[in-house]
């Protein structure tokens, strides 16, 4: 098992569209710049463990589900 981030930003981007958030909306919420979560669904930036937490809180979801499956 390896971290896969291209895996962890499908599952962002995902649960951000089932949500009906833009990623002005999410980046906005989670106070980073939608640049920076632009990089982040594409997998070219990991999410910090900090970010991790905002995203598992946002969501109402696991930090298995976002970082694991």
């Amino acid at each position: 098992m390896y971290f896969d981030s291209y895996a962890v930003g499908k599952r962002i981007q995902y649960l951000r569209k089932v949500n009906g958030m833009t990623q002005e909306e999410l980046a906005i919420k989670l106070n980073i710049s939608d640049r920076r979560l632009r990089r982040i669904e594409r997998g070219v930036e990991a999410p910090s463990i900090d970010l991790f937490a905002e995203l598992k809180e946002t969501f109402r979801t696991t930090l298995d589900y976002l970082i694991v499956e």
